[in-house]
């Protein structure tokens, strides 16, 4: 049974999904909740994208806001698909301040950045909001929760090695 609790780990809550979704047969269930689990390398679900904005580190002033003159490109820049697993997810809303916790651009895209603007920056990250990835693991919860209800109503086939005790 999947822990209704909202503090319960989502990590334990889909490991226990899986295995119940594997015994059942419902092996996009089970694809479903590894990928949560270990991270996503593609088809990242809607709920998984968010905004946030690009900062870039300052030596002197800490995290500033990246300015670009192409605003368009500054909103796509902006936009983060999370294809983290849910504990890391978990983990940053629990480690955030501020409300706020920070996405790293990888190298290329900083080159990329740097490249569209006039500030030179080392490091750089998009500044999200901790209710955008709260809101990420909500919606893993309610789904797990869902699948759970689903595959509690389905007869799971009691294995050869158990069928006598069960009569």
């Amino acid at each position: 049974m999947l822990p209704e609790h909202p503090s319960s780990s989502l990590v334990h809550v889909l490991s226990e999904l899986a295995v119940a979704a594997d015994a059942a047969g419902h092996m996009d269930v089970v694809d479903w909740a590894r990928s949560e689990l270990g991270g996503y390398r593609s088809d990242v679900p809607a709920y998984r994208h968010v905004h946030g904005v690009p900062m870039g580190f300052n030596p002197m002033r800490g995290w500033i806001p990246v300015y670009l003159e192409d605003r368009n490109l500054l909103k796509r820049i902006g936009g983060h698909t999370l294809r983290q697993s849910i504990g890391n997810i978990e983990q940053a809303v629990a480690n955030s301040r501020n409300g706020k916790a920070y996405v790293h651009y990888t190298a290329e895209q900083i080159a990329f950045i740097n490249a569209a603007g006039t500030i030179r920056y080392a490091q750089m990250a998009s500044n999200i909001d901790v209710a955008s990835l709260a809101s990420v693991v909500d919606s893993v919860r309610s789904l797990a929760a869902s699948w759970q209800k689903k595959l509690g109503t389905l007869q799971v086939p009691v294995a050869p090695e158990h069928q006598s005790a069960a009569h």
